[in-house]
């Protein structure tokens, strides 16, 4: 009789499963910025010739669309002041927004505040939307980059600049005047600006409505 000799097949390798790539995360979205294009264009920290309560600043909206103001805010960490604007209030395409302390000095302002004053040697300010976001800073704390002679304003060089880059602010040019012999482009194009639009202020509403003690400036 042969043996028979039994044996145990050997089973094949069990093949490695080949990892399959998984998507890598791209970023979250977040919250888009209401605008993002609307930026610090102009500064009047000295006040005008007429007066020192002349302080005024300007916003201008380099983007393609509207974008409504309501509940952005000005921050000066360095004097520790804050503007709210009001609900109602938006900044139309190429177009600019002037926030004043005295209507009365400019006769070209929009929109009215109290409780907020510049620094006499410089300041940190800050544009802030209605999500808290900043979309636009100016680091003066230094020191004025620009405007040190009452009644000249601080321009903006080019709005896709830096705002706290001292080189992208200049003196108001001399040919460029408002309310009598002061320098600056309130509601207008900077008069050292490098930016191609020059359009005029518009704005989408009617309604300007009153915040931290505003109130809407008559017609200039």
């Amino acid at each position: 009789l042969f043996g028979i000799l039994l044996t145990t097949p050997t089973p094949p390798p069990t093949p490695i499963p080949t990892r399959t790539a998984e998507p890598q995360p791209t970023g979250s979205p977040g919250t888009t910025p209401t605008g993002g294009e609307v930026v610090i264009n102009e500064i009047n920290w000295f006040g005008t010739k007429e007066s020192v309560d002349g302080e005024w600043l300007e916003l201008y909206n380099s983007g393609g669309t509207s974008v409504d103001l309501g509940g952005w805010q000005v921050v000066n960490s360095t004097e520790g002041g804050t503007i709210t604007i009001g609900s109602g209030i938006s900044i139309a395409a190429g177009g600019y927004l002037v926030l004043a302390r005295n209507p009365d000095v400019t006769g070209m302002a929009e929109y009215l505040y109290t409780g907020y004053n510049f620094g006499e040697f410089g300041d940190n300010v800050s544009l802030l939307d209605g999500g808290g976001s900043t979309q636009d800073s100016v680091n003066c704390a230094g020191g004025w980059y620009a405007g040190l002679t009452r009644g000249t304003s601080m321009e903006r060089i080019s709005a896709s600049a830096s705002g706290s880059s001292s080189s992208n602010w200049s003196d108001a040019l001399s040919s460029a005047t408002y309310a009598g012999t002061n320098r600056g482009t309130p509601r207008a194009k900077n008069s050292v600006s490098s930016t191609a639009a020059t359009a005029s202020f518009s704005s989408d509403s009617a309604a300007f409505a009153a915040a931290s003690g505003a109130t809407r400036a008559a017609s200039g």
